[in-house]
């Protein structure tokens, strides 16, 4: 390869003011934010619902009854 095939290394156009990039939406960072309050949700929606089965087997257990009194559980004596 001769001197006249080497590509120049300058480039023709360095008059140009450099093109600014635009900047990037972090969207991993919104994305994983809203998979971990789904998540949180979820867990928190089944925490209860277990409390609530926990509590009917324990009163069925101990030879009681759930009685349902407006929007509350209680366990009753048979």
């Amino acid at each position: 390869m001769t001197q006249s095939d080497k590509p120049s290394q300058q480039t023709p156009h360095n008059h140009l003011p450099p093109i600014e990039e635009p900047t990037p939406i972090d969207v991993k960072g919104w994305s994983q934010k809203a998979l971990v309050l789904i998540l949180c949700a979820i867990s928190f929606y089944a925490g209860g619902r277990a409390y609530e089965s926990r509590m009917v087997n324990n009163c069925v257990a101990s030879g009681g009854e759930m009685v349902e009194r407006g929007d509350m559980l209680m366990c009753q004596s048979r």
